[in-house]
């Protein structure tokens, strides 16, 4: 069977996010169960296909139409780029290339183009996380009004639907005002082997957070909390991994946490950017994650942390409670507020053995369930099914 991903993030070029990851581990696992792979995904400097891995990648540049059109440069900003490069790409691979599927995530629309085609083989959407949901849940519900438009047009055209969490199901057709569509609940996969326990590493009280610095993350929970913490726990430190958005004009979110935490605690914080393979030994190091999001669908360090066996404190949001069990295997910050970020978080950090044991149940879980092999079986098996209809 032949199946052909489009996704303008793929590692190592656009390593982005989340849908690059999820695109890399079950490109490689419908390999290992005898699939044949393509993956159509951007350029930043220059187009090439390469064989990587057993997967044939073909790089893009975005081409904006827009550009080129008299009086319609001033456009430019709204136009999907990159889907248009990818519809090309595909068509051109396509007479050659007869593909059984083609799978893309509904973020950003990268299949747009592709969907208007009329030799193509069926589209399955992936539900990651759209950005009309994420625009609505940061209460900015118009900043993307284009985008949010060939969003639905993919979401409209689409022959198959999956998503990696069932919360995320019913809440997206529904922001999209249509009415809901048959969609198989298949989990992200995950590289266990990559990231694996190190006890090694280990460090009390070591509090770890992955991810964009924004709102929708709940890292304003997490700094309003930090100076209790840092009072009641002297040994704390909080690590902070992710890329700095801005909180205000002229203040970003970084700045905002070190306004928030008093200067005498400022040398208890650490803020950077790494490699994901750089995150593993981060992983290990720390006691206890914490991830306060307002939202998430099935989140990757979410996943990556109970993968190296460090347990995670979550709010139960989206997908995030269909991960982890409270008290088992994580633990749950029961509401919004910098209380409950404070409570949870002393709760871990005053039961050491705990932690140690929920991070033993998280290593366990995530193997059985969510490691490539687990995943990729499943959606092997799903896959075959679409083709045979």
């Amino acid at each position: 069977m032949k199946i052909c991903y489009i996704s303008r993030e793929y590692p190592p070029e656009t390593d982005w996010g989340g849908i690059a990851t999820y695109v890399h581990e079950i490109a490689q696992g419908m390999v290992a169960h005898g699939f044949e792979v393509t993956v159509i995904s951007q350029a930043v400097q220059k187009e090439s296909t390469q064989r990587v891995d057993g997967i044939t990648v073909h790089r893009v540049l975005p081409d904006n139409l827009f550009e080129r059109l008299p009086l319609m440069w001033r456009f430019k900003q709204h136009f999907p780029a990159f889907s248009y490069a990818a519809a090309r790409k595909f068509k051109e691979i396509y007479k050659t290339e007869q593909f059984d599927l083609v799978e893309s995530a509904e973020c950003d629309a990268d299949s747009l183009f592709v969907h208007f085609q009329t030799k193509k083989p069926p589209v399955l959407v992936r539900f990651h996380l759209s950005k009309k949901f994420i625009d609505h849940i940061n209460g900015q519900p118009n900043k993307h009004k284009s985008t949010h438009w060939a969003e639905r047009q993919v979401l409209k055209r689409a022959d198959y639907f999956s998503s990696p969490s069932r919360a995320l199901v019913d809440r997206q057709f529904e922001l999209f005002s249509m009415d809901s569509r048959p969609v198989t609940v298949i989990p992200n996969p995950i590289d266990t082997d990559l990231f694996a326990p190190d006890p090694s590493l280990k460090e009390d009280d070591h509090l770890l957070y992955v991810g964009r610095l924004q709102y929708l993350k709940g890292v304003d929970l997490i700094a309003e909390a930090l100076p209790i913490l840092c009072e009641q726990r002297p040994k704390l430190r909080c690590t902070f991994l992710g890329g700095d958005t801005d909180y205000k004009e002229g203040v970003t979110w970084k700045r905002h946490i070190l306004n928030i935490v008093p200067d005498q605690f400022h040398n208890r914080l650490h803020f950077d950017m790494v490699s994901r393979r750089s995150l593993i030994q981060w992983y290990n190091r720390a006691s206890l994650a914490i991830f306060p999001s307002r939202w998430e669908n099935f989140p990757y360090v979410l996943l990556e942390s109970m993968s190296t066996g460090t347990p995670a404190a979550i709010t139960a949001v989206g997908g995030m409670p269909e991960i982890v069990t409270p008290g088992k295997d994580g633990l749950i910050i029961p509401d919004h507020t910098p209380e409950a970020v404070i409570s949870t978080v002393l709760e871990g950090f005053t039961n050491p053995e705990q932690l140690r044991k929920m991070g033993q149940h998280a290593r366990d879980k995530i193997v059985q369930h969510y490691g490539i092999d687990s995943v990729a079986q499943s959606m092997a098996q799903y896959y075959r099914g679409l083709s045979a209809q």
